[in-house]
C-alpha cells in the first residue's frame, strides 16, 4: 500500500472493474513506473539518483522477469534484464524506457484478468541507465561475491586492471582497455558507458570500501548520485489497459501520474508512498475495512475512497478512456 505496489494496483483495477461492469474482458494490460530525479537533477552519465541505499537498485537491475506478449509468455534470464529495456513514450516529453518487472504474469489472477493476451508491469528510467548499467554488469561490478583476486580489491584502478586484463593502471590507458572491453562485450553505446566510468572515477587509484564488487561499487553510487540541496525527484506512472466489449469494439483506459518533489519538503516518493499508507490507516481507524488479514487493494471498497483522499492530499492523476485505435504489444507505444 504505497506508490508501487499500491496506487498502480488501485488505477489498474479501476479500469479492469469498468471493462468487467461492461461485460467486457480484459486483452492487454500495461503498468509502468520508475523513481527518478526531475530532469534538472538528472545532470550524471546514469540520470539517475539515489535517495535510499543503491543496493536494492542494483540486485533489482540483476533479476529476471517474466510477462506475457501477443499471447506469449517471454521470459528474461536473470542477467539479460539490461538488455531488454526499450525506448518509451508513454511521457512523450521525456525520453525514457522501460524494462519488464519481475514476475508479471501472477498479476493474471491478482487482477482477475484470465484472458489478457498482453500483460507486462515494468520501471521506467531514463534513456540509457540499462547501457550503462550493463556496462557495469560487464565489468562484474553488479557481483556480490568478494573480488578473488587481492590485489584487485586493494584500488579501483588496479580492479579495472585486473578486470580488463591490462598491463598498467595508467588511466588514459586503462581508458583505451575499457573501450576495447565493452566494444567486445557488445555493450550498445560504448562511448556513453567509458564515459560514466570515468566521471564515477573508477579508473583511478583510489581504494574500494569493500572485498565485493557490488558493495563497493554502492558506496561510490550513494556518493557521486547523491541528490543535492535544491534538487527534486519525479515519479512517473503509467497505465494502458484495453478491454474487448460483447458487441466486439475496443475500448483503452489510460491513466498517468507524473508527480514531483519539493526541495526542503517532501520528496515525490516519499508522498506517494506515505500519503497511500495514510489513507488506508484513515479507513482502519475509522472502521470502513471490516475485512483482516493481508489485503492487496484490488476491491472497489479500497481503491475508490483511497484514490479520492489521495486526490485531496495533492497527489493527482489523469484518466481517459477512448475507441481501441492500436495494440499495445510491447512497452514503448
Amino acid at each position: 500500500m504505497g506508490l508501487d505496489p499500491g496506487i498502480d494496483h488501485m488505477l489498474v483495477m479501476k479500469a479492469v472493474d469498468s471493462i468487467h461492469a461492461k461485460g467486457g474482458k480484459v486483452r492487454e494490460l500495461i503498468s509502468l513506473c520508475g523513481g527518478l530525479p526531475d530532469p534538472a537533477a538528472a545532470d550524471n552519465p546514469l540520470r539517475y539518483k539515489f535517495s535510499w541505499s543503491p543496493r536494492g537498485v542494483l540486485v533489482a537491475a540483476c533479476a529476471g522477469a517474466i510477462h506475457v506478449e501477443k499471447g506469449e509468455t517471454l521470459t528474461v534470464a536473470p542477467g539479460s534484464l539490461l538488455q531488454s529495456a526499450e525506448a518509451s513514450k508513454r511521457f512523450p516529453t521525456m525520453r525514457l524506457e522501460a524494462l519488464p518487472n519481475r514476475d508479471s504474469v501472477k498479476y493474471k489472477e491478482i487482477y482477475g484478468v484470465p484472458d489478457v493476451t498482453t500483460l507486462c508491469r515494468g520501471t521506467l528510467r531514463y534513456e540509457g541507465w540499462s547501457n550503462v548499467m550493463h556496462a557495469l554488469q560487464c565489468l562484474q561490478l553488479l557481483d556480490q561475491q568478494p573480488i578473488d583476486n587481492a590485489t584487485a580489491s586493494q584500488s579501483w584502478a588496479k580492479f579495472m586492471q585486473y578486470r580488463l586484463n591490462a598491463n598498467t593502471t595508467n588511466s588514459d590507458e586503462l581508458k583505451q582497455s575499457l573501450t576495447a572491453f565493452l566494444t567486445e562485450n557488445q555493450v550498445k553505446d560504448v562511448t556513453a558507458a567509458v564515459d560514466a566510468v570515468v566521471w564515477l572515477g573508477l579508473l583511478e587509484d583510489t581504494p574500494l570500501s569493500s572485498p565485493a564488487a557490488m558493495d563497493s561499487l554502492c558506496t561510490v553510487l550513494q556518493e557521486r548520485l547523491a541528490f543535492q540541496d535544491g534538487e527534486k525527484d519525479m515519479v512517473p506512472m503509467y497505465h494502458s489497459v484495453l478491454g474487448e466489449l460483447p458487441d466486439g469494439s475496443m475500448e483503452r483506459h489510460t491513466s498517468r501520474l507524473l508527480a514531483f518533489g519539493t526541495p526542503g519538503g517532501d520528496s515525490a516518493m516519499a508522498a506517494t508512498v506515505g500519503y497511500t499508507t495514510a489513507a488506508a490507516v484513515e479507513l482502519i481507524l475509522r472502521g470502513d475495512v471490516s475485512r483482516t488479514g493481508v489485503m492487496t487493494p484490488v476491491t472497489e471498497d479500497l481503491y475508490t475512497p483511497i484514490l479520492k483522499r489521495l486526490r485531496e492530499l495533492g497527489v493527482t492523476y489523469t484518466e481517459s478512456i477512448e475507441e481501441y485505435k492500436y495494440s499495445l504489444y510491447t512497452l514503448n507505444n
